[in-house]
């Protein structure tokens, strides 16, 4: 397999890393903080039975997946979700999850990292018109949480505990492999974990020192650079340290 095609590009935020400035000004889309302080949910339980509505666009150009087409994905969307109760469960007349996707989900999208990384919380996987927009195929879920998965994307479900003895250090081959498959074939992918600060950051971290060669600090300081609100426990840091002497020797 060849090796990430943008990999000498990787540290230029000129081109295909998206910049400090604009990820600090979008830090609410996967900040749940902010939507807990900045709405009332008193009266939540009334917004289960209100739908969500998308009016957004597909914007279909060219192929960049290897089982479907982009007009063959347009084809069999035929709008199906753009007004549902609930995001996770599509079929379901009400919304079952903790705060009501009719309050949570137009709040949320998924932030870019560079040209083929896209990572959020978990919510920005159920927005499946959006993430055909943004042109992801892969996803990975490192959340611990089902979901129902769309016909349009590759998954891979990555069962790790947010804990402080979970070993994360046997997935790192598995994940890189899935992240850089995506890339390598043209598609995107989007990592996410439940509120987008703790997981998902160490499998993007794993990438960058596992397929891009990054040294641990240096991984550790791009990341935290462009998401200071990346809060990998100190269990997985330390994994990821013993990983970049394992990796990098």
């Amino acid at each position: 397999m060849n090796s990430v095609s943008y990999n000498s590009n990787f540290y230029n935020s000129n081109s295909n890393i998206v910049t400090k400035k604009k990820l600090l000004d979008n830090t609410h889309k996967i900040d749940h903080l902010y939507i807990k302080d900045s709405m009332g949910f008193e009266n939540s339980n009334k917004n289960r039975y209100e739908k969500i509505k998308f009016d957004v666009e597909i914007e279909i150009e060219k192929n960049y997946a290897e089982y479907l087409t982009e007009d063959e994905k347009k084809r069999r969307y035929r709008n199906e979700e753009d007004e549902i109760y609930c995001g996770r469960f599509p079929h379901l007349n009400y919304c079952g999850c903790n705060l009501p996707c009719s309050l949570v989900l137009n709040k949320i999208s998924p932030i870019q990292l560079s040209d083929g990384i896209y990572v959020c919380s978990i919510e920005a996987a159920f927005k499946t018109k959006e993430l055909l927009n943004f042109k992801i195929t892969h996803i990975l879920n490192v959340s611990c949480t089902s979901y129902n998965q769309r016909k349009y994307f590759k998954y891979l479900d990555i069962f790790v505990a947010d804990n402080h003895t979970e070993n994360a250090i046997k997935y790192f081959k598995i994940s890189n492999r899935f992240i850089e498959d995506a890339i390598n074939k043209g598609g995107k992918v989007l990592l996410h974990s439940v509120n987008g600060r703790n997981r998902c950051w160490v499998f993007v971290v794993a990438f960058l020192i596992g397929k891009l060669k990054m040294k641990y600090v240096t991984a550790l300081e791009f990341v935290r650079e462009r998401f200071p609100w990346a809060e990998p426990n100190e269990n997985f840091l330390t994994q990821l340290k013993h990983y970049d002497l394992e990796t990098n020797v």
